[in-house]
C-alpha cells in the first residue's frame, strides 16, 4: 500500500501498489489526445522559474532567481553563503544543491529556502536547534543546505533574529515553530528553562487558517486567511497590541488576537527595543504598532512622547503598498508601481534617500529611496536594505561590511563598516558586470521535487509554481505519473487514477497560489515504481477542459522528479 501525507492531502482510500504496477491496459496515443505531446517531450529539459525573493542576514544576503536557484554574498564565516565553504564573498555565489526555490529568508548567520514542492532547507550557523532534529549540538555549522525532514507542504517561512527561531505555515494553515524559545516563540507561554531550544518543528495549536507570518527577536505575528492578526512573545508596555497587555513576571504571552488591524495580507517586525510591528492591509494601506522609541511604529508621525503604540495605527502617506520588510530599526514599503519608501532609523543610510539625517538620526517618514529601477521585492536586515528590480537587478544600501555590498571589491571586515546612502547595483557572479535574478515579466513556471531516502523508505514531495502573472487566476494544478511502460496516472483527491483519454484529473482547482506543494509519500516502499517520472503543471481556466487546454497550449508542465 502506498502511504501519503494525511494532513496535506484530501481524505480518500489509500492507493494500492497494484493500481500502478499491475493494470494491463496502456492508453493508446489517440486516446491520450493532447497529452501524447507530453510523452514526446519527456527527454527535453523542463523550464523552471519563479519571481525572485531576497533575504538579509547579518552582513550577508541571499536571493532566489527566476530559474529556481539561490545565490548569496557577503559574510561567510558560518557557511551562510551555502557554497560548501566558510569564505566571505563580495560577488554572488551559488547556494549548492538547491533547485526549485520559491522563497528565501535570512537572519543573523543563518539562511533558509522554501522550494515549490513545499520542503524547507536551512544552512549557516546552527545555533539553538535551527537545523531541526538533524542537529546534534549547538555549535554545528552547515556550509550547504540541510533539509528539515519533518516539514512538508509548506507555503511560507519566517526567521527571527537573535536566536534564531523559525516559523513555517503549511497548506492547511498550521504554523510550526522550531529553534530558540527563549522569548516565547513556541506560542504556548513557555520560555527559557521551560523549553529554551526546540529541535523538532511542532505546531502552534492555537493558530489555524494562517496565511502570513513575521518574526523578530522577541515578538511574532501571524495573519489568518480572513485577515485577522495574532501575536505572541514578550509584551512589555503592551507593544504586541493584544487585549492582554502584560503577563506576571514579564513571562511571554501565548497567542492572542491583535485588535483592529483590518484585513491583513502581509506582516513585518522591526526588532528595535521592544519591537515595532507593521501590517499590510488588502487595500494597500499599512498599520503600525509597538515601540515608538525613535519614531518607529508611528513611522515618524507620532511623538516620541508616546513611547508605545498599544493598538494598530494607520501610517499616513502610504497607499497602494504591495510588500513590506523590516530590519532592526527601520521598515521598507513597496508600492504597486515599484517605488520603495521607508521609515525609522537612518544612521546607516538604510532608508536609501542619499542621507543619514533625521531627528536623532531617525528619519520621519515615509521617505522615498533613490532606487533607479522599479522594484519587485524588498528585504531588510539590521542596518541593510535590499531590493530586486522587475528587470532582475539586485540593489543594496545601508551600513555594510564583509562583502555585503556585493560590489566585487576587496573584503573588509566588520571594523570597516561602509555606509551606502543610496541603492547600489550588485555585480554578477564570476566576471558578469551585474547580477541578474531574472525579469519577472518573462518568468515561466517552476516544477520541483524532492525524494528523501532510498526507494525502500522514500519520502516524496513535488510541486509547481505558476507564472507570476497567473497567480490568483482561477485554474487547475496537475500531478501526473509516467510509468516506464507508457501508462499515465493522474493524482486527484489522494488517489492515483489511470488516465485513458479525455481530461486529466486535476490535483486542485480554484485561484492559483504562488506555489502549490504536493506532498505524496512518507517513508513508503516505492521500489516497484522505480523509474516513474512525476510531472507537475497548471492551467488557467474556469473548467477542467479550459484549464487542460491552457496547460497544453502554453506548455505549462515539466518533470518534477524521477523516482530512483
Amino acid at each position: 500500500m502506498l502511504s501519503h501525507v494525511p494532513h496535506a492531502m484530501p481524505p480518500s482510500p489509500a492507493v494500492r501498489a497494484a493500481s500502478w504496477s499491475r493494470r494491463p491496459c496502456r492508453p493508446p496515443a489517440a486516446a491520450v489526445g493532447g497529452l501524447a505531446l507530453i510523452v514526446g517531450l519527456l527527454a527535453g529539459p523542463p523550464v523552471r522559474a519563479a519571481d525572485p525573493r531576497v533575504g538579509v542576514g547579518a552582513d550577508f544576503l541571499v536571493v532566489s532567481r527566476t530559474d529556481g536557484t539561490a545565490w548569496a554574498w557577503g559574510l561567510g564565516n558560518d557557511g551562510q553563503l551555502g557554497d560548501t565553504t566558510r569564505t566571505s564573498s563580495s560577488r554572488p555565489v551559488r547556494v549548492i544543491g538547491l533547485t526549485g526555490v520559491v522563497d528565501v529568508v535570512a537572519a543573523d548567520g543563518v539562511a533558509a529556502a522554501l522550494k515549490a514542492d513545499g520542503t524547507v532547507w536551512v544552512w549557516g550557523s546552527g545555533a539553538n536547534g535551527i537545523f531541526g532534529s538533524t542537529q546534534a549540538d549547538n555549535a554545528i555549522r552547515a556550509t550547504s543546505p540541510v533539509q528539515i525532514p519533518e516539514l512538508t507542504g509548506i507555503r511560507a517561512l519566517a526567521l527571527g533574529r537573535n536566536g534564531p527561531s523559525a516559523l513555517a505555515v503549511d497548506t492547511a494553515g498550521r504554523v510550526f515553530q522550531w529553534g530558540n524559545n527563549f522569548s516565547g516563540q513556541a506560542g504556548d507561554g513557555t520560555s527559557g528553562s521551560n523549553g529554551e531550544v526546540r529541535k523538532l518543528p511542532l505546531p502552534i495549536a492555537s493558530l489555524t487558517g494562517t496565511a502570513a507570518l513575521a518574526a523578530a527577536d522577541t515578538s511574532f505575528l501571524a495573519a489568518s486567511s480572513n485577515g485577522a492578526v495574532s501575536a505572541w512573545g514578550l509584551n512589555p508596555q503592551g507593544g504586541l497590541g493584544t487585549v492582554s497587555r502584560t503577563t506576571p513576571g514579564g513571562a511571554p504571552l501565548a497567542v492572542q488576537a491583535v485588535a483592529a488591524t483590518g484585513d491583513v495580507v502581509a506582516l513585518a517586525v522591526a526588532d528595535i527595543n521592544d519591537n515595532a510591528h507593521f501590517a499590510l492591509r488588502r487595500d494597500g494601506s499599512v498599520a503600525g504598532w509597538g515601540t515608538n522609541s525613535g519614531l518607529h511604529a508611528g513611522c515618524g508621525q507620532v511623538s516620541q512622547g508616546t513611547p508605545t503604540l498599544t493598538a494598530p495605527r494607520t501610517v499616513t502617506g502610504l497607499t497602494g503598498v504591495v510588500g513590506l520588510a523590516a530590519g532592526s530599526a527601520h521598515a521598507l514599503f513597496l508600492s504597486a508601481g515599484g517605488e520603495v519608501s521607508g521609515c525609522g532609523a537612518n544612521a546607516g543610510g538604510q532608508l536609501g534617500d542619499n542621507s543619514t539625517t533625521g531627528v536623532d538620526l531617525v528619519k520621519p517618514g515615509p521617505v522615498r529611496a533613490a532606487l533607479a529601477v522599479a522594484a519587485q521585492t524588498v528585504g531588510a536586515g539590521r542596518q541593510i536594505s535590499a531590493a530586486i528590480g522587475r528587470d532582475g537587478s539586485a540593489w543594496v544600501w545601508g551600513s555594510v561590511a564583509n562583502g555585503a555590498a556585493g560590489n566585487g571589491g576587496a573584503i573588509a571586515g566588520a571594523s570597516a563598516q561602509r555606509v551606502i546612502t543610496a541603492p547600489q547595483a550588485v555585480v554578477g557572479e564570476g566576471t558578469r558586470p551585474l547580477f541578474d535574478a531574472g525579469a519577472v515579466a518573462s518568468a515561466p513556471p517552476l516544477y520541483a521535487g524532492t525524494q528523501t531516502g532510498p526507494l525502500s523508505a522514500a519520502t516524496v514531495n513535488v510541486g509547481v509554481a505558476p507564472v507570476p502573472a497567473d497567480v490568483g487566476r482561477v485554474g487547475r494544478t496537475y500531478l501526473a505519473a509516467f510509468l516506464p511502460d507508457g501508462q499515465i496516472y493522474g493524482y486527484q483527491s489522494g488517489a492515483w487514477v489511470l488516465f485513458a483519454g479525455g481530461l486529466l484529473p486535476p490535483y486542485s482547482a480554484g485561484p492559483l497560489p504562488r506555489h502549490q506543494p504536493m506532498p505524496l509519500f512518507t517513508g513508503a516502499d516505492l521500489r516497484f515504481v522505480s523509474g516513474v517520472r512525476l510531472f507537475t503543471g497548471y492551467g488557467v481556466g474556469d473548467t477542467d477542459a479550459a484549464a487542460q487546454d491552457d496547460l497544453l497550449g502554453r506548455l505549462h508542465y515539466g518533470e518534477a522528479l524521477l523516482l530512483q
